[in-house]
């Protein structure tokens, strides 16, 4: 990657855009914009690799990591990424490296329960679980 060309400019450029679209384009859940939100959330980490982040050096402060994921962690944007990047597994990413990047798959994975809960709910619609 180029040194002009930084995942976290790009993504605090990028995302709040694609999120903005896609909060105003309720209708097409699948549209461009979610598209955007979960390749961004599913790429984020291998661009910050690419780029050679690290802790020590050029890390993302936690407060831009932190409202980068808020926007990027909505369900639309968790099934594009599924659509299109098979499925996650952030298990393989350097940590230790990347430590600012704790906690990101988090937000995924809790989604991903919510969503198996929710299909072996009643067949009557009565959701008892989590909201």
């Amino acid at each position: 990657m180029s040194d002009d060309l930084y995942p976290m400019e790009l993504a605090e450029i990028i995302v709040p855009l694609a999120a903005l679209a896609a909060a105003s384009d309720e209708a097409d859940s699948t549209g461009g914009a979610v598209r955007t939100l979960g390749l961004w959330y599913a790429l984020f980490p291998l661009l910050c690799a690419a780029a050679g982040y690290d802790d020590e050096a050029n890390a993302p402060e936690e407060k831009q990591i932190y409202e980068l994921l808020r926007r990027l962690s909505l369900p639309e944007a968790f099934a594009a990424a599924e659509l299109h990047c098979g499925g996650l597994d952030f298990t393989t990413f350097d940590t230790e490296a990347m430590g600012f990047l704790n906690g990101w798959a988090e937000p995924y994975h809790k989604w991903k329960r919510h969503r198996s809960t929710a299909s072996s709910a009643p067949a009557d619609g009565n959701d008892c679980g989590p909201a």
